[in-house]
């Protein structure tokens, strides 16, 4: 059990925001008490903490790459159960390791495969990992949603974490618990849906979703093969569209006919729209 936490913010430089990241990132101190861990860049931050069981020495994180065009980071939670066998894989295809974590080969997996790497995973975890080279938050769940992963929309960007907790440590965050937060918390029963008790601003990471986080679009995708049929709580209107032809560059409007995938477009919309070309 490790916690992960993260701000992006188009509008503001996240390197002089220390404190605050610190701050998120403390709350967890419960899920991770061997190590902890902050990366920040002009638009994003990232804080980790650590329960180290997977290469002890080597496993920090925030971990990056560095790359010609920009560094690659992520904060990640959980284990890849089938990790042995893509780092075998990834071996083959040219990339060199630097240590024996499980991370690593999610990591490098990314570098790899690009966002293809969600379809690989065999595992529990929850992860995000900032792409500088096209400024861009990936966000990734495992299908059954046993690792936590909750994430609150700003005006500018987003907030993440393990836990609430987390999330709420951040200014931005508005701690308020709506009628059905007020139910959760007097039937004690865990409830299946997206929800937390602190309202509609700050919700669950659904299951199995592939995310990227641009300073143009945010879009939900359902990925291997099902879809939960997440909504996101956002008070706009669910657009359904095709995963294969969508980027977060394009795709405002999308048919609701289209049948090869569907997926939830839930803010930051780029100024122009086209059609799904795969809709009837």
């Amino acid at each position: 059990m490790c916690g992960i936490t993260g701000w992006v913010d188009f509008s503001r430089d996240m390197t002089r925001e220390r404190e605050v990241i610190d701050a998120m990132t403390e709350t967890m101190a419960c899920r991770g008490p061997d190590a902890s861990g902050v990366w920040s860049d002009r638009n994003v931050a990232l804080g980790h903490r650590r329960l180290a069981v997977i290469d002890i020495p080597g496993g920090a994180q925030p971990m990056s790459v560095s790359t010609p065009d920009g560094d690659v980071v992520m904060v990640y939670s959980g284990e890849a159960y089938n990790f042995e066998e893509l780092r075998e894989e990834l071996i083959q295809a040219g990339q060199k390791f630097e240590t024996a974590s499980d991370t690593e080969v999610v990591l490098r997996g990314y570098l790899h495969w690009g966002d293809a790497l969600a379809d690989r995973l065999n595992g529990m975890y929850a992860f995000a990992i900032w792409d500088s080279r096209v400024r861009k938050l990936v966000m990734i769940r495992d299908r059954m949603g046993i690792k936590p992963f909750y994430f609150y929309r700003t005006a500018h960007g987003v907030l993440f974490g393990s836990e609430p907790k987390a999330i709420l440590a951040n200014p931005l965050a508005e701690c308020v618990v709506d009628l059905n937060g007020l139910r959760e918390m007097l039937v004690p029963v865990k409830t299946p849906s997206l929800g937390t008790r602190f309202g509609r601003a700050c919700r669950r990471w659904c299951p199995a979703p592939l995310s990227p986080l641009t300073s143009a679009a945010c879009v939900n995708v359902p990925i291997g093969g099902w879809s939960p049929g997440c909504t996101l709580g956002t008070g706009r209107r669910l657009l359904r569209g095709c995963a294969r032809c969508l980027t977060t560059s394009s795709a405002v409007s999308w048919s609701p006919t289209c049948p090869n995938a569907c997926c939830c477009l839930a803010a930051w919309t780029p100024a122009r729209s086209r059609r799904c070309p795969h809709a009837s």
